[in-house]
């Protein structure tokens, strides 16, 4: 399902994944699945459950240093995933069809909804390490901004960057597997 709170989707993938934390694991988010994995970690330490044994925060922006995206959701929704899509650097050649864009445009104002309503709570710093991966075009986070991550650790914290713009995944697979091997032996 959808989820347009914050909270419930955590306490959803806790849920989800406390019965498979038997083994070691690492959890990778990308952009708002950056925020998603690191207060996932949180919601488990407050359980008492098991931890990541490193936190893999991709294209996402410090918890601390959250800004909203600045995309307007009253946008019609061809308007908006255009938007989307310069913001996060794919620009699109040319237009959906519109029965495509009924697809993919409610769930991105879902999301959008969620960041929007994300607020960042002060608490202890997490012990374990974390990694930042920043796209070397990406203009919504920057080397600087995933800096704001070395607070959320006393654990070993590191920023790298990969060729590539927010949505850097598509185009820099093989890097980013890299970058993952090399930080989580």
């Amino acid at each position: 399902r959808a989820f347009d709170d914050f909270d419930a989707l955590v306490e959803a993938l806790v849920l989800a994944i406390e019965p498979r934390l038997d083994r070691p694991y690492a959890l990778f988010g990308h952009s708002m699945g950056g925020l998603v994995a690191f207060e996932l970690t949180r919601a488990l330490r407050r359980r008492g459950a098991p931890l990541p044994a490193h936190l893999f925060a991709s294209a996402s922006q410090a918890p601390s240093r959250w800004i909203s995206i600045p995309l307007a959701l009253s946008l019609e929704s061809a308007a908006l995933w255009r938007a989307a899509n310069e913001l996060y650097g794919t620009p699109l050649e040319g237009e959906l069809p519109s029965d495509l864009l009924d697809l993919v445009v409610p769930p991105l104002r879902t999301d959008l909804k969620l960041l929007e309503r994300y607020r960042y709570a002060e608490q202890a710093p997490l012990t374990l390490p974390i990694t930042a991966l920043v796209g070397s075009r990406d203009t919504m986070v920057t080397r600087e901004t995933a800096a704001g991550w070395a607070r959320e650790t006393t654990g070993a914290f590191a920023v790298h960057e990969v060729p590539g713009p927010h949505l850097f995944l598509q185009e820099s697979v093989a890097q980013v597997g890299a970058r993952l091997r090399a930080s989580w032996r």
